[in-house]
């Protein structure tokens, strides 16, 4: 095989963040921006490179395949962009023109100043796809659009039709019928008998929903719904909405119907103070399992937890799925729905030349027709928002198929710009048991929320700094530091830093300016929030075992690597997972011993061994103490406060194809 070096690592990543590239992007300019590995799979340099960011949720490896069918002069890359904060992550990548050319995320609602960003889709036909409703939710205040929603999950009532047939209840086709079902079931002394903890059966009452309100997204769900009708349908309360998340008015005026409809609720028995405190799993245990209730509020997966709640097929009972029935008008009957992602288009992107502009906008034209939805949706239970693409309608879901067909669909939403945290919808659920007990009032109510909206706009100004990055960071320099601190914190020899998976690795990077709590959020393991002590742990650990971590991991496809501290590395990371590492010895030019051991640091539970499972336990392991947070810090400090980019200690070497 033919090889060449290069220390500026990533042959056109330049192009990369800028634009969809040209035929001749293997020749790496000079100045080019340096230093990451965006793809572990070979480009093809006959074709022009389009970049797309992607989160979990998305199905990209089915979106990367159609797209290089339909379009064969295109090599689709996918970017795994995700961190615990994308929203920070895809603002800051936009504002430092790192973004890639097509940006696929749940958060892409929460980018501020979408205008300067993204390319206004209103003008454009292929939204005439999408249902009306769906693209109403997508509007800012101007009716521009600069995103469109993804493959959703459908939220609607569950609902225990064995208990139903054996009770002879009418299922509801309107909100007074629901509420009457709802009366009647709790007043009808019905009991079933289940097995507590201790093995002991016991009677219970059944009881006609039980929910988990515990968390503000399943509170959005009952309360947006229920609320749709009076204050979100439509484009007047659309444009209320849309003023309210930048601050301009007040629920005060608007919301109150809404409100009066949550504690109407309350009194006929849909919601229950014990819900606040209910978790996903009890209710759902309660419906599947216990059979102690006859409806829930659940997504479309509900056959699925079905069975895996009550294994054995002779104790099942039958569920069927009907829409949230909201008022008594005619077709008030809908559907809720959470989308996986949005897609929107970098408009620096598209600038780049009227051949990008046009590539882009037809990658999202063919994104939009219903027979590509339809591969996109493959086996799974997705809701298409796209027409003409309804859901296999089958004894489970076939209450449901007319309300999706003709488009009554309620698409989620946050009720601020930039909080994808639901700051003003944890305020409002933590307040909404007081206000069904009485203890506040309506207005108390609303302006506690209002607070909270205010609040948080205003305190997103004035964020706290913990030092300062001189430099814009590429993933891979992110990784470098991050295992410079980790060898430094725990005198290592060596230190391993996984980069491209949330859970205990890097998916971020380092901006320039302040390092805040966001900066944290960007770049530390998700699992730092489960884990007590910090995570960051040492053990001694053999020269082979480096190598084979290094090494990449045989039979994986992924673009997953490992970053070294304390190591020259040579890494090919176009090679077959397992022939990766090309040479390794130590910065003082030592080298490593097969056989020796050697002290490495490395965030736990992230070292991979040579089969990709991961290694959760490392004999003689020592975690440090304090958060992983507090430690940074603590490191920061040490440097006076101010970062700059590492040295590199990994040296690229791609292979010509």
């Amino acid at each position: 095989m033919k090889f060449f070096k290069k220390t500026v690592a990533f042959l056109f990543s330049l192009l990369f963040m800028t634009g969809c590239g040209e035929q001749n992007a293997f020749q790496l300019p000079e100045g080019a921006f340096e230093d990451d590995i965006l793809t572990a799979v070979p480009v093809d340099q006959n074709k022009k490179m389009v970049t797309i960011r992607y989160e979990s949720g998305v199905p990209h490896r089915e979106i990367e395949n159609i797209l290089e069918d339909e379009f064969s002069d295109i090599d689709v890359v996918m970017i795994h962009g995700g961190s615990n904060n994308s929203a920070y992550s895809i603002q800051k990548n936009l504002e430092t023109n790192q973004e890639q050319d097509l940006i696929f995320s749940v958060d892409v609602p929460a980018i501020n100043n979408a205008e300067n960003y993204f390319v206004d889709l209103s003008s454009q036909k292929f939204i005439g796809q999408y249902y009306l409703s769906s693209i109403e939710a997508c509007l800012d205040k101007n009716d521009s659009l600069y995103y469109l929603p993804g493959l959703s999950d459908i939220y609607g009532i569950v609902y225990d039709i064995t208990m139903f047939e054996e009770n002879g209840w009418e299922i509801p086709e309107s909100y007074s019928d629901l509420i009457s079902l709802v009366e009647t079931i709790n007043s009808s002394d019905l009991t079933t008998v289940i097995t507590d903890e201790n093995g002991e059966t016991i009677e219970c009452d059944v009881e006609a929903v039980d929910l988990s309100l515990k968390y503000a997204d399943a509170f959005q769900i009952v309360f947006n719904t229920f609320g749709f009708a009076e204050v979100y349908k439509g484009a007047e309360n659309q444009k209320w909405l849309q003023e309210y998340q930048s601050g301009q008015n007040s629920m005060t005026g608007h919301m109150e119907s809404a409100v009066n409809k949550f504690i109407e609720l309350s009194k006929a028995g849909v919601v229950d103070e014990k819900d606040f405190e209910r978790r996903p799993w009890e209710r759902s245990q309660a419906i599947y399992q216990k059979h102690t209730t006859a409806m829930i509020f659940e997504n479309m997966n509900a056959e699925q937890y079905n069975t895996e709640y009550e294994s054995d097929e002779q104790n099942r009972h039958k569920i069927g799925i009907l829409p949230f029935y909201i008022s008594d008008a005619p077709k008030s009957d809908f559907v809720y729905s959470i989308p996986s992602y949005y897609m929107a288009i970098n408009k620096e992107a598209s600038a780049e030349s009227d051949e990008n502009g046009k590539l882009l906008l037809d990658i999202l034209d063919f994104l939009s027709q219903p027979q590509t939805q339809k591969k996109l949706i493959g086996d799974s239970l997705k809701l298409s928002h796209v027409q003409g693409v309804p859901p296999e309608s089958t004894d489970f879901s076939e209450n449901i198929a007319l309300t999706i067909e003709e488009g009554r669909i309620i698409t989620t939403f946050n009720l601020v710009s930039g909080d994808n945290k639901r700051t003003v919808e944890n305020v409002m659920k933590e307040n909404s048991r007081a206000l069904i007990n009485g203890e506040i009032t309506v207005q108390e109510w609303l302006d506690r929320a209002d607070k909270a909206r205010d609040n948080f706009l205003n305190n997103n100004k004035n964020v706290y700094s913990y030092g300062i990055s001189m430099d814009n960071f590429t993933r891979m320099e992110t990784a470098q530091l991050v295992g410079n601190m980790y060898r430094e914190l725990t005198e290592a020899d060596v230190a391993l830093v996984f980069v491209g998976n949330d859970n205990d690795g890097v998916t971020g990077k380092i901006y320039k300016g302040n390092i805040t709590d966001d900066t944290f959020a960007c770049i530390s393991p998700s699992r730092r929030a489960y884990t007590t002590p910090s995570g960051i742990a040492y053990a001694m650990i053999t020269g082979k075992q480096i190598k084979e971590i290094l090494n990449g991991y045989k039979g994986s496809d992924s673009n997953d690597f490992t970053v070294a501290s304390g190591l020259d590395v040579e890494f090919a990371p176009w090679n077959e997972p397992g022939e990766r590492l090309i040479s390794c010895k130590f910065s003082d030019g030592r080298e490593i011993s097969d056989e020796e051991t050697y002290k490495v640091a490395y965030y736990t539970g992230s070292l991979r061994a040579e089969n990709n499972e991961t290694i959760s336990v490392v004999p003689g392991e020592t975690v440090l103490n304090g958060t992983w947070e507090e430690n940074f810090i603590k490191w920061l400090n040490d440097k006076g406060g101010a970062i700059k980019k590492p040295n590199l200690t990994t040296t690229l070497v791609w292979e010509e194809k």
